[in-house]
């Protein structure tokens, strides 16, 4: 085999390899009562619905709510979503002001 067609065949293995592992490394989704300190620092996955949201400077600062309880979401940027909409965070979990809260990551409108 040329040393252009092994090439080749490493990148395309490559790739799919990362897209595998892309897809096997996102986290669970969990229920929000879920989220304790032993996901300190870990990333996980969560849905409901945006029931306060404010935007001081150039962050966002949300309640989000499932079936299970709420917990505070902080994105790093100002979002356009509306009270009531539908979301799935992946974040980091975290604390503030002795209270647990999701560094949002990924934020998607379902």
């Amino acid at each position: 085999m040329s040393l252009l067609k092994i090439s080749l065949l490493f990148a395309l293995v490559g790739t799919a390899l990362l897209l595998f592992l892309a897809v096997q490394l996102e986290p669970k989704l969990i229920d929000i009562k879920d989220i304790d300190m032993k996901e300190y620092d870990s990333f996980v996955k969560i849905h409901g619905n945006i029931s306060s949201i404010r935007q001081p400077g150039n962050i966002t600062i949300m309640m989000l709510r499932d079936d299970t309880d709420e917990i505070e979401v902080v994105v790093y940027e100002k979002i356009n979503a509306p009270l009531g909409s539908f979301v799935e965070i992946i974040g980091k979990v975290g604390e503030y002001n002795y209270n647990l809260q999701v560094e949002a990551t990924k934020i998607k409108n379902l």
